[in-house]
C-alpha cells in the first residue's frame, strides 16, 4: 500500500491541490475503466451533464496507473470525491511518468476535443462514441461483460 505521490504508480509529479486533497494510503482496486473521447471542447460541468461519467475512487485510479490502462499521450480526465464528498476533476498526462492534477469541477477550463474521459461507466446516450477497456485493447472477458451489460444474449461463450 502506498500513496498517490511522486515515485509510486509511475507518478513523477502531482499538483499541490492533488496533494492537499488526496493524501490517503491507497490499495489498488480492480476496475475495468470505460473511455469516451471528447468530440468537442467541453468543460467539466458540460462533461458531467452530457456524458454523465461515474466517479472513481483513489484505489481505482491507483489500479489504472499501476496496470498501464491509460494511453501515454494526450490528457485523461476522471472525477474523484475527496474525503468530504466533494467531487473533483483529476487529470493525468504522461511526460515520462504521470503528472496528476486536481481541479474544481466549477472552473471555467475546457478540455480539448480528443481528450479522454475515463470512468467506471457512463449514463449518456448509447449513440455517443465509446471506447471500452484500454483504448487500444479489450479482453474477451471484458467484451463479454460489456455485451451482457448492454442487454444482449451470449449464445456460446468460448
Amino acid at each position: 500500500m502506498a500513496t498517490l505521490t511522486k515515485g509510486n504508480f509511475n507518478i513523477i509529479w502531482t499538483s499541490i491541490k492533488f496533494q492537499e486533497l488526496f493524501r490517503s494510503v491507497v490499495k489498488p482496486t480492480e476496475i475495468t475503466p470505460q473511455f469516451k473521447t471528447l468530440s468537442k471542447s467541453m468543460n467539466d460541468k458540460e462533461i458531467l451533464s452530457e456524458l454523465k461519467p461515474e466517479d472513481i475512487t483513489l484505489d481505482e485510479l491507483a489500479y489504472i496507473l499501476e496496470n498501464n490502462l491509460l494511453k501515454k499521450d494526450g490528457f485523461h480526465v476522471c472525477y474523484i470525491k475527496d474525503s468530504g464528498g466533494v467531487l473533483w476533476s483529476v487529470s493525468a498526462h504522461w511526460l515520462g511518468g504521470w503528472f496528476l492534477l486536481a481541479n474544481s469541477v466549477g472552473r471555467p477550463f475546457d478540455w480539448d476535443a480528443d481528450d479522454l474521459v475515463f470512468s467506471r461507466g457512463f449514463s449518456s446516450p448509447s449513440d455517443a462514441p465509446v471506447n471500452l477497456g484500454h483504448p487500444d485493447t479489450l479482453t474477451l472477458k471484458s467484451a463479454i461483460k460489456i455485451v451482457k451489460d448492454a442487454g444482449y444474449k451470449i449464445v456460446k461463450e468460448i
